[in-house]
């Protein structure tokens, strides 16, 4: 039998202290509420504690080691959390050259800090993800119907097919959860939102390198 210390190793590890079977539906996807907020700003995430971004939702459209360190440990950084109105659920990486697995483990991690931001009284909306179709069947499952929903194409409007299978993928998306609004991060993509509004937010990791280019011109 482990011993008590090993045991609380692995629930730190794996962050069974904030979500287990008993949180999931169904013992599959840890359980998410609906959200009916509408971001008026988004910013990505930093860490400061001198930042106020209470006029902003944080989102995590970011490289994922920028923001790995909150599953690490999620408890040191909900008061650096609540400076902000609001999250949009962290888009762990679920890159279509991913073993299943993998994509699974990453979404099942995003809808597990969800499930916990919530409970500690945050306001979170609940992300789309999906990889190609093979995704459909268990990616959708879990998020809530008829409720505001994020998504992001960063990293898609480059390439013609990734375009087309994340327009496919939104597709099926919108289908099966029919979403009230969908919060867009990132570029427009054609595609039926089965009658979702959309509210597309600029990419500001775009904008600030943008800016820093700038600057860095000027000082020349």
């Amino acid at each position: 039998m482990p011993s008590m210390t090993h045991r609380m190793r692995s629930l730190k590890m794996l962050n069974l202290q904030l979500c287990d079977r008993f949180d999931c539906e169904r013992g599959m996807w840890p359980y998410v509420r609906p959200s009916y907020a509408i971001p008026e700003k988004m910013v990505r995430f930093k860490v400061s504690e001198s930042y106020d971004g209470r006029d902003k939702f944080c989102h995590f459209h970011i490289e994922d080691y920028q923001f790995e360190r909150l599953w690490e440990r999620p408890e040191s950084y909900i008061d650096i959390l609540r400076r902000y109105a609001g999250l949009i659920a962290p888009d762990f990486s679920t890159y279509t050259d991913m073993p299943t697995p993998m994509q699974m483990w990453n979404v099942y991690r995003s809808r597990a800090l969800t499930h916990y931001w919530q409970s500690q009284g945050l306001e979170v909306i609940p992300l789309i993800q999906f990889s190609d179709e093979s995704s459909y069947d268990w990616a959708f499952e879990g998020l809530p119907k008829h409720s505001v929903l994020a998504t992001s194409s960063v990293g898609v409007y480059r390439n013609k097919t990734c375009r087309r299978d994340f327009a496919r993928g939104m597709e099926a998306a919108c289908k099966v959860l029919e979403p009230t609004d969908l919060v867009w991060f990132g570029l427009e993509v054609d595609c039926d939102t089965n009658g979702a509004r959309v509210h597309r937010y600029n990419n500001d990791n775009d904008e600030r390198l943008r800016a820093a280019h700038k600057r860095k011109l000027e000082a020349l």
